[in-house]
């Protein structure tokens, strides 16, 4: 009889850690934050979020980092874009490098969200 309730004991209990450990409704979304030096020297960085964008021509579809007010931020390097972003939850995936001129960085960031609604939060059009 112990041995009964030992087994259904643990059986509750591993279900229960499951449930709580399960996140319920959430996935993984993905950004491509570029970045190239312009003609001024300053750092220009946007986002793409797998949009069919042409990475650097058309600036009425690129995703500017904005700030709470809506107002374009302006990093001075891609560390501090990813910082900025890190924020709101995004995580560095991975990175690479184009060797043009001048070069074109790419780094992949990953967010967990539980709707649409919070992918873009801190990215706009501008």
């Amino acid at each position: 009889m112990r041995k009964i309730i030992f087994i259904i004991a643990a059986f509750i209990t591993t279900v229960a850690i499951q449930a709580q450990t399960q996140e319920m409704g959430t996935y993984k979304v993905y950004c491509e934050l570029t970045a190239q030096h312009g003609a001024s020297g300053k750092i220009k960085v946007w986002a793409n979020f797998g949009e069919d964008t042409p990475t650097g021509v058309d600036k009425d579809k690129q995703m500017w980092i904005v700030n709470s007010k809506g107002e374009k931020v302006n990093p001075r390097t891609l560390t501090d874009a990813a910082n900025y972003l890190g924020k709101f939850g995004w995580k560095l995936v991975s990175t690479h490098m184009i060797d043009a001129r001048p070069p074109i960085y790419y780094w992949v960031m990953e967010k967990t969200v539980n709707s649409e609604d919070e992918i873009k939060e801190g990215i706009i059009k501008e």
